[in-house]
């Protein structure tokens, strides 16, 4: 049997990296999924390669950075998947500012597209599981940046040790209702946020990696899939480090 039979899942950031290696996973394992991102053609492509698994497949235009677009993309997943069982906020975004120099918009433009997204996308999923009365998992995307604090990057590991925080609230929170909600925290992967970083900070990254080589979008999908089936029941409130030995805090 399929590992998410007759599951509906909600991947944002879902056009790219291992937002669609996930959607794609899900589908393979027999979900039906949507997914939402800023760009209409890589949604579509991705939306394509997610159909062709023979699963529904849904794209939505959305900046779940702002609010009322996420209130829009949970109408329109009531109206096309009909209920919220996983939910992935893989949405995201970085930049590189020293902290002498750092504008004040980076800041909030960071904690509004990593942090606040998830916050209302978790809100908007809770709201709808509780009262499914089902179950579910939620999987955040962290980061090694908000594990250990990264010094060029202060609004985005802040914005990544904030997800941790959500995470473990809303564990303790939803676990008697069988909600399960944990982060996962990659180390560097050469995905488009990555590619934001300097050669010279992406080669002190690599530095880092005991495992010596870079880590994929595979080996994230891979983990995201494990916390969303019956293989990760029992596991909630937990971040998740993925790093190739980075970090082993």
């Amino acid at each position: 049997m399929l590992r998410l039979e007759g599951k509906s899942a909600i991947i944002t950031g879902g056009n790219g990296g291992f937002g669609c290696e996930t959607a794609i996973l899900y589908a393979k394992e027999g979900a039906d999924v949507l997914i939402c991102g800023r760009n209409e053609t890589t949604l579509e492509e991705a939306r394509a390669k997610i159909a062709a698994y023979g699963r529904k497949a849904v794209a939505v235009r959305c900046d779940v950075a702002k609010e009322e677009e996420v209130l829009h993309l949970f109408e329109v997943a009531d109206k096309e998947l009909g209920k919220v069982d996983i939910l992935v906020n893989n949405a995201g975004l970085s930049r590189t500012c020293n902290i002498e120099d750092h504008p004040t918009d980076v800041w909030h433009e960071l904690m509004a597209a990593n942090l606040d997204s998830a916050f209302y996308c978790c809100r908007a999923a809770a709201a709808r599981m509780l009262k499914q009365r089902t179950g579910g998992a939620i999987v955040n995307i962290g980061s090694i940046a908000g594990m250990t604090g990264r010094a060029v990057s202060v609004a985005y590991a802040a914005s990544k040790a904030g997800i941790v925080g959500l995470t473990r609230c809303l564990a303790e929170q939803l676990a008697p209702s069988g909600i399960r909600v944990n982060a996962v925290c990659p180390g560097p992967i050469p995905t488009a946020v990555f590619r934001d970083f300097s050669k010279e900070v992406q080669e002190k990254l690599m530095s880092t990696i005991k495992l010596n080589r870079w880590g994929s979008t595979t080996d994230i999908a891979n983990l995201i899939l494990f916390l969303s089936t019956e293989e990760g029941s029992w596991i909630t409130g937990e971040a998740i480090n993925i790093n190739g030995g980075a970090f082993m805090g």
